[in-house]
């Protein structure tokens, strides 16, 4: 049997944060019973969803493939035109290569050192999101980053 078990931050009176969500979702996933795994978990500081399943059940890998897709596909579709970190760092370590690279030309080096400011600053917003419609397009890092890599001749990651 599947359940959603949503998790929101608290505050006092004066507004500020007394616990976020990510912390009262972990603690709440401590305190589950052993027959109950959780299967995903999605959100951020402000509010979290987790989705649990009981182990054991005959009707298990009928809800997964039911539900468990469903879930899996929304999570990549919010997140696909996203700037994740992932992305970033991959990103990040192409572009420093290139223009770091000795036979770079220098618009090489001009365009990788666009790149890697935007994705810098990018990496900084990303770690200061508080939610997940904080989170960046990836279309101008893209950019930049597809225009290093014509400028150093390479493919972009």
């Amino acid at each position: 049997m599947r359940e959603t078990l949503r998790y929101v931050s608290t505050h006092d009176e004066r507004g500020r944060c007394n616990y976020d969500a990510l912390s009262l979702a972990q603690d709440g996933i401590d305190s589950l019973p052993g027959n109950v795994r959780v299967v995903a978990m999605i959100g951020d500081r402000a509010e979290v969803l987790v989705v649990t399943e009981t182990v054991g059940r005959i009707h298990r890998h009928i809800h997964f493939k039911r539900f468990g897709l469903l879930l899996s596909v929304s999570a990549a579709v919010c997140l696909s035109g996203c700037l994740t970190a992932a992305k970033i760092g991959q990103w990040q370590r192409a572009v420093y290569g290139w223009g770091m690279d000795p036979k770079a030309s220098k618009p090489c080096q001009v365009a990788s050192a666009d790149a890697s400011k935007y994705l810098a600053n990018a990496n900084q917003r990303l770690a200061e999101a508080g939610k997940l419609t904080d989170l960046s397009s990836d279309s101008r890092a893209r950019e930049l980053v597809t225009s290093a890599a014509l400028a150093c001749g390479r493919r972009m990651p």
